[in-house]
């Protein structure tokens, strides 16, 4: 009866496991319109943390995690959110990563390139000085560049030996920060740009600071 189907909860696919959930398990905590299932967002949360790739949130100042949905430059705004959605062995791998982030990559730091690694250090001043080590696992790479180190070879050179492709679509679609170095991609009109690693602020035609920040 007509009275019995109003109170039947709606089901939703989620647009990455497509599986049916019901509409009040289906969560958006980024602030924008974009909602998952919880058992996507684990995987996806817990994919970002082991990788280290937490991004910088310039309007709520801390490390978090971008959005699900391809393309969305929005990120989980409540550390909560992050919390009620993965084991709390795994937030608080994101807790030491986010206090990590803060305390050394805006202090210009660098990262280690090893994907199963990531520690952050303090590089030295020396502009002489850019093969470095890792104290937390031992890799040695290239200050300037930041990827493995590549003995008597040019960053560009070893770049083009490595991944020609992908060097020469980074070469031409992004400019590194110029206090991380990594790189980003410009994709609004405005020369404003944020890093979304370091959460420095400047001038994407001359990469000086933006002005008032």
């Amino acid at each position: 009866c007509a009275s019995c189907n109003t109170s039947i909860e709606p089901n939703i696919e989620c647009p990455v496991c497509l599986c049916d959930s019901k509409l009040v398990d289906m969560i958006k905590p980024c602030g924008c319109d974009h909602s998952f299932c919880a058992e996507c967002w684990n995987d996806h949360i817990e994919s970002y943390i082991s990788e280290k790739r937490l991004m910088y949130d310039p309007k709520t100042q801390y490390y978090t995690i971008k959005c699900l949905e391809e393309g969305c430059d929005e990120g989980i705004k409540n550390p909560n959110d992050i919390k009620s959605l993965v084991s709390k062995q795994l937030y608080d791998r994101y807790n030491d990563i986010a206090c990590e982030k803060a305390l050394f990559l805006q202090n210009q730091g660098v990262s280690c390139p090893n994907h199963e690694c990531g520690a952050a250090m303090i590089a030295p001043d020396d502009e002489t000085i850019i093969r470095l080590q890792c104290y937390a696992c031992g890799t040695l790479f290239c200050k300037n560049c930041h990827t493995h180190w590549h003995d008597n070879k040019t960053c560009e050179e070893h770049m083009m030996e490595v991944d020609p492709k992908s060097y020469l679509a980074i070469k031409n679609l992004t400019k590194p920060c110029p206090k991380c170095k990594t790189s980003i991609e410009k994709n609004e009109g405005c020369n404003h740009v944020t890093c979304t690693n370091c959460g420095n602020q400047f001038c994407w035609l001359c990469l000086t600071p933006w002005p008032g920040t």
